[in-house]
């Protein structure tokens, strides 16, 4: 009987060994299944996004689904993506964006006005303001491509992904900007991570870090400044040489003392600058409310011979300049008014051939509001962008603005524009 016990413990011992055995090798058998499955997405994914070209179509609505499964296994092979709103769209970290948009896989979005992205994006994402929404197929023709939306604060996310949705994209991700580390500085993941960044007034130059700030060029070494130069402040006379006519915002004549204490702060800021042939080249905004006034113009650093130079050419020194492209033939300059409670669009986008000085201007069609505290029409979806966009758009219609008179345009080509502007500041100094 104790025989008969032990045999039928050895056999049950070895039967369900067996088992145990068989359950290990079906477990094993699945993992391995999912991970050739998640290596397969994974290498569709790199050939897919890779092949994939402008103005492609899939034209049926699995190949969409495909492609978004595609890249939410692209991602989590790569980190954990988390789907928001719906499962094609995804919410990506700070690596997982550099690791798609350097490898030329995607396009990075930065969603806010131009201005903000002019002063402060990360490196390689391009500007298309929220408030462009009705240009998004004509500017992003490619509806097969990967974009990754930024998120930043003040931003109607809901209603922007729907409008892409809506339009046919079905590749999105989205990438938090808000998010920051605790503490009293607040520096957001992309910074975190040390990923590149571009700021509109930093520059570097033969090795050099260079800032501005007021109306100073800075020369930044290890976190010491050095000032190199100081472009002219503004002040009463400059604003009556300039712009006589200011004293009609008062109702005095420009020599009524009380007009003087009238006036609030006179400024000229620095509000955009670029590098061209060495020289960085800068341009002046100002408030105009509430007292204030200013002086609007271009200025530039020769950052060789450390000369300065100003410009207040009749189109432009009544106007903010808020932003400014130079090329060997012209300068650029897209103007705008600022006012206590609206933006207008100034004189539109002034265009000065640096040879000749002849000056000519386009502006959008429709409304000069761009903003205005109780909302309504503006011109937004045609001027919230960069000057080539600006210059690529055909709806821009030609604008008459003021020019030179005779004898100050005679003597500005005798000397030359950059010689012209050299003398301007030297005058503006004294």
């Amino acid at each position: 009987m104790s025989i008969k016990k032990s045999r039928f413990h050895y056999w049950l011992g070895v039967g369900f060994s067996v088992v145990l055995m068989a359950a290990f090798f079906k477990i094993s058998l699945r993992q391995n299944q999912q991970d050739l499955a998640s290596a397969v997405y994974r290498n569709h994914v790199s050939y897919q996004i890779a092949t994939d070209t402008p103005g492609q179509s899939t034209g049926s609505d699995q190949n969409h689904i495909d492609t978004t499964l595609a890249l939410v296994s692209f991602i989590n092979s790569n980190g954990h993506g988390i789907p928001i709103a719906d499962a094609s769209i995804i919410r990506i970290n700070t690596r997982q964006a550099w690791q798609l948009m350097s490898g030329g896989n995607s396009v990075l979005l930065d969603l806010r006005g131009y201005d903000d992205y002019q002063a402060y994006h990360p490196q390689g994402a391009r500007s298309f303001s929220a408030t462009r929404m009705p240009d998004l197929e004509e500017t992003f023709a490619d509806k097969n491509a990967t974009y990754i939306l930024m998120q930043w604060e003040n931003l109607d996310f809901p209603t922007i992904i729907h409008d892409f949705k809506q339009s046919g994209y079905h590749r999105l991700c989205v990438l938090d900007m808000t998010l920051s580390r605790p503490g009293p500085y607040k520096i957001n993941e992309w910074e975190q991570e040390n990923f590149p960044v571009e700021r509109e007034k930093v520059f570097r130059f033969n090795g050099v870090k260079i800032k501005l700030e007021n109306y100073e060029v800075l020369l930044d070494s290890l976190g010491h400044e050095k000032k190199l130069a100081q472009f002219p402040k503004p002040n009463v006379e400059l604003l009556l040489q300039y712009r006589p006519h200011i004293v009609e915002h008062f109702g005095y004549d420009e020599d009524n003392e009380e007009f003087r204490n009238s006036l609030g702060e006179i400024e000229s800021i620095i509000s955009t600058a670029t590098l061209a042939d060495g020289k960085i080249w800068v341009g002046f905004s100002f408030y105009e409310g509430e007292g204030d006034e200013g002086c609007g113009g271009i200025g530039f650093y020769d950052m060789t011979t450390g000369e300065i130079g100003v410009l207040r050419h009749p189109a432009i020194v009544n106007h903010s300049v808020r932003d400014l492209m130079v090329t060997g033939e012209m300068i650029y300059a897209a103007t705008i008014d600022e006012f206590e409670l609206s933006r207008e669009v100034g004189n539109g986008l002034v265009m000065i051939d640096r040879k000749t000085l002849q000056v000519s201007a386009i502006a959008p069609p429709g409304t000069s509001i761009v903003w205005h505290k109780d909302g309504g029409e503006n011109a937004g979806l045609y001027y919230d962008k960069s000057i080539s966009e600006i210059l690529a758009d055909r709806r821009f219609v030609a604008k008459r603005v003021e020019g030179w008179d005779p004898h100050e345009l005679t003597t500005a080509l005798n000397l030359g524009l950059e010689r012209y502007m050299i003398q301007t500041a030297d005058r503006e100094r004294q």
